[in-house]
């Protein structure tokens, strides 16, 4: 239900009947928001913190997990792929929030290399 909301704000599609080529382009869009915004919530309630995302000129974000007003949790999505190159910046844009604890959230952790931080995937949750 959600993909559909998104969707239909983004693209307005219960005002139209999309293709199955403009719906997959579509879905390929909105899923990581979607994902975030879902690890977001799970989180937060998980751990019975507030959730928020941040949103600066020269960085973002994902996930913020703050205990009140103080960052306790900072998790960078990344539903794609993920190279060598990206974590360095990773691992600074996550550090610039001061979070206690710092993470990335991938598809498959095995595929991913990152020392010194905390590399999680669907199933660490299970």
């Amino acid at each position: 239900a959600k993909l559909f909301y998104y969707a239909d704000e983004k693209y307005h599609i219960s005002e139209r009947t999309p293709g199955k080529d403009e719906i997959n382009r579509i879905i390929d869009d909105l899923l990581p928001k979607l994902v975030e915004d879902c690890l977001r919530e799970y989180l937060a309630r998980k751990k019975g913190l507030t959730g928020v995302m941040v949103e600066e000129k020269d960085f973002d974000v994902d996930i913020l997990l703050l205990r009140f007003k103080k960052p306790e949790l900072a998790v960078e999505v990344k539903w794609g792929d993920v190279t060598k190159l990206d974590i360095p910046r990773i691992i600074q844009s996550l550090s610039r929030v001061k979070a206690s604890k710092a993470a990335l959230f991938v598809q498959d952790k095995e595929k991913i290399q990152a020392d010194g931080l905390a590399v999680w995937d669907i199933s660490d949750f299970a």
